[in-house]
C-alpha cells in the first residue's frame, strides 16, 4: 500500500503499525490520534471527517494567489480604517476542530474579541474556503462543511468559487448572499470593509484562466 500514489479518495487497509504513514489516507482514527501522529508533511494535506482520515488536494497557486490578496485586504482594513481594530486576525490553512472532526480551512477570521485568538477555544468569526474544481470536493465544501462550521458557531462562511465566479456567503445552514463575478460584498462582522470579487478572481486567473468544473 505504502508504495501507491496519494490520490484524493483512495481508501487504504492500514494496520495499526502503519498509521503514521503518509501515504494512509482515509484510515480510521479519531482526531485526538490523528493529533499525536507523524502525518504531516510539506506535500500533503489531511483531514478528518467521522474518524475517517480524508487526503486532500494540495492547494494552488490559482487559490493560494486570491487568498494572498484577501489577507492582504484584511490587514490593510485593521491598519488603516478606522473600525479596523474589530478584526482581531486571519490565518491561512488553519486547523479547526468540528463537531465532526478536524478541518483545514483556507483561511480563517476573527472579529470582536478585543484580544489575540485562542485558537483552541475561541471559533472564528468567518471561514473561508476556495473551492477545488473536483465534484467530491466541491460537494464538501458547500454541504459537508457548511454544517460543520455552523454547528461549530462560526457566522459565516465563504465559499469562493472560481470556476462558477460566484462567491457564496452562508450563515448557519441559510445562503445570505450569492455575490457575482462583479459584485462587492459587505459584512456587518466587519463594518466598512468592502470585498470586490474580481480582485480576487484576477488573482486565480493569472494562474488558471476560467474553467468548467467537475458536472455535478
Amino acid at each position: 500500500m505504502a508504495g501507491e500514489p496519494l490520490t484524493t479518495g483512495t481508501v487504504f487497509d492500514v494496520r495499526a503499525s502503519e498509521r503514521t504513514r503518509p501515504a494512509s489516507a482515509r484510515i480510521t482514527m479519531p482526531v485526538s490520534e490523528f493529533q499525536d501522529a507523524a502525518l504531516y508533511g510539506e506535500d500533503v494535506r489531511y483531514e478528518v471527517f467521522n474518524d475517517l482520515v480524508v487526503l486532500c488536494p494540495a492547494t494552488s497557486p490559482a487559490e493560494r494567489g486570491p487568498n494572498g490578496e484577501l489577507e492582504y485586504l484584511l490587514r490593510a482594513y485593521r491598519d488603516h480604517h478606522p473600525l479596523g481594530g474589530i478584526l482581531d486576525d486571519t490565518l491561512a490553512d488553519q486547523e479547526l476542530v468540528t463537531p465532526a472532526g478536524l478541518r483545514r480551512p483556507d483561511r480563517v477570521i476573527w472579529t470582536e474579541l478585543g484580544r489575540t485568538p485562542q485558537i483552541e477555544f475561541d471559533p472564528p468569526s468567518i471561514v473561508v474556503e476556495f473551492v477545488s474544481i473536483t465534484t467530491v470536493d466541491r460537494r464538501r465544501e458547500f454541504e459537508t462543511k457548511r454544517n460543520e462550521y455552523g454547528q461549530l458557531g462560526v457566522a459565516e462562511y465563504w465559499i469562493l468559487d472560481r470556476f462558477r465566479r460566484m462567491m457564496v456567503v452562508c450563515r448557519g445552514d441559510v445562503v445570505a448572499a450569492v455575490v457575482p463575478e462583479d459584485g462587492t460584498y459587505e459584512t456587518p462582522l466587519l463594518p466598512g470593509f468592502s470585498l470586490p470579487f474580481r480582485d480576487l478572481l484576477k488573482y486565480a486567473d493569472r494562474y488558471d484562466p476560467p474553467a468548467s468544473p467537475d458536472p455535478a
